[in-house]
């Protein structure tokens, strides 16, 4: 299962609906027109010469064996190059995340010494106005300023922690993109990874798509709302992962209608992603999702589970 399995990946790589696949392909069509005609005038004259047809089927067999070889050659040559752009192209991806990963980690730095910068100015402050026995006044500048300081700082040392614990750099990439856009959407975005994640039994590139629609829809949606937020949780347990992606929203979606191509609440037929999201997952037999509303909020699970060797 897993060898045909490998195969057909293989043969999805070479024939993959791009630029390179389309010439390989047409490269290859073209090969074969050529020899069969190659072969069709060698047939006509080696037959007019001789009457020897053992000979005729071994030139036939030859040539067709040597024509195999020089596909499959052209084949392997071609998939060797597609995986060698492909390495780079993951290297380059992760080196852009590490350099947003060390970017986050730098502002942190920044947020937290800003912090102690403040805080002298905060306690000299609160000097003053309890010196003068401004009770009231005291605990509103608390209120106003040091708890505000303390939950914004606390708020993205959570958002350090629980994205370290994901341990796919195409995945932490992606959700610190999205930490990002949600903030300028002023809509409040909160991650929760309690374990390490490491493992989605499924193609990370096909996870990257459902995880990349889910937030994009969650934000849109989110977004129509002074107090959007999104909630994501990653769950990592033995031979199971779990993502969770709850958000609240501002005009509430169909569920029997939102999987239809072009459906959208904001209408203009915008609505592509949540079609393209199914048909990913239903090519996974041990992927399951589930959607609801519940809470005044709409929730997307999706589910993976590890395959046995066996099946």
């Amino acid at each position: 299962m897993l060898r045909r399995k490998q195969l057909s990946l293989w043969f999805d790589r070479i024939y993959s609906v791009r630029r390179g696949g389309i010439l390989t392909t047409l490269f290859v069509a073209v090969f074969i027109l050529v020899w069969l005609k190659i072969m069709q005038y060698l047939s006509v004259q080696f037959q007019a010469e001789t009457e020897d047809f053992e000979q005729l089927y071994l030139l036939s067999f030859v040539t067709i064996i040597g024509s195999v070889i020089f596909l499959l050659l052209l084949m392997t040559i071609y998939y060797r190059n597609e995986v060698k752009n492909e390495q780079i192209r993951r290297q380059a991806f992760m080196l852009q995340q590490q350099q947003a990963y060390i970017g986050s980690l730098e502002q942190l730095q920044q947020e937290v010494r800003s912090f102690r910068h403040d805080y002298k100015n905060i306690i000299a402050s609160l000097y003053a106005t309890a010196d003068e026995h401004k009770v009231h006044e005291t605990l509103g500048f608390i209120a106003g300023h040091i708890l505000n300081l303390e939950h914004n700082l606390e708020q993205s040392i959570q958002e350090t922690t629980h994205l370290s614990r994901v341990k796919l750099d195409e995945v932490k990439g992606l959700l610190l993109a999205k930490l990002s856009q949600a903030k300028h959407a002023r809509v409040d975005f909160t991650l929760e990874a309690v374990k390490d994640v490491s493992d989605l039994y499924m193609e990370i590139t096909d996870f990257i798509r459902c995880l990349g629609i889910l937030l994009d829809n969650a934000i849109e949606a989110a977004a129509g709302r002074s107090d959007g937020f999104i909630r994501v949780a990653l769950i990592q347990d033995e031979g199971r992962f779990v993502l969770i992606v709850r958000n609240n929203y501002a005009n509430a979606p169909s569920v029997s209608e939102i999987w239809k191509n072009g459906y959208s609440t904001k209408g203009d037929n915008r609505g592509i992603g949540l079609h393209s999201y199914r048909t990913i997952v239903n090519r996974y037999a041990n992927v399951v999702t589930e959607t609801g509303i519940e809470d005044g909020c709409f929730v997307q699970i999706l589910k993976s589970y590890q395959e046995r060797s066996g099946r």
